[in-house]
């Protein structure tokens, strides 16, 4: 018998919200660039990463879009580094006004950004391409700006992270050596 016995209970109650909230908002800026807001370059590589591995369940394409701003360094020293951040913020600004809820818009790097685009094959890709990049162009907040674009679509172009990044960079780098050669022979007419 427990006659005479007391049980006693101790509870704590702690809120956790800011906690939770606190790891939230850091979970956020490690996958964040803190210019732009878009995506750093680890989310990207784990998004492709997943999207492959998707694709490979389903089989279906997908593409890569890398963008590479032309002449930031000339705007840099035009206009102050803080013009050319804000042209980097303009740039990341019609990335997102182009994607959909399913997409991973990045800054890459420096002065390139990428474009996740799942279920995606290369006509699309190139309208979305140069949509973005009509945006760009149109773009009347600030000195003109432009870019370059290359198109990597899985598993056309590449069947990892690594080679479809390579096809997608190999392709925009054709299209600033193009663009160059133009612009060269427009200089000597």
């Amino acid at each position: 018998c427990d006659q005479g016995r007391v049980d006693v209970y101790e509870v704590i109650v702690e809120d956790v919200t800011k906690q939770r909230e606190l790891e939230d908002h850091l979970r956020r800026l490690a996958a964040s660039d803190p210019l732009t807001g878009l995506a750093n370059y680890r989310h990207l590589i784990d998004a492709l990463d997943k999207e492959i591995r998707r694709s490979n369940r389903t089989g279906r394409e997908f593409a890569l879009l890398l963008f590479d701003m032309d002449r930031l360094k000339q705007l840099n020293d035009c206009y102050g580094h803080l013009t050319g951040s804000q042209a980097l913020c303009r740039t990341a600004d019609a990335l997102t006004l182009f994607c959909r809820d399913i997409d991973t818009a990045a800054r890459f790097g420096g002065d390139e950004f990428a474009l996740l685009l799942p279920e995606t094959g290369a006509e699309a890709a190139h309208s979305v391409a140069r949509r973005i990049s009509s945006s760009i162009a149109e773009d009347s907040n600030g000195p003109r700006i432009s870019v370059s674009v290359g198109v990597g679509v899985f598993p056309r172009d590449g069947q990892t992270v690594e080679s479809l990044v390579s096809a997608a960079d190999a392709a925009m780098y054709a299209m600033k050596r193009q663009r160059k050669h133009i612009e060269s022979r427009g200089s000597h007419t």
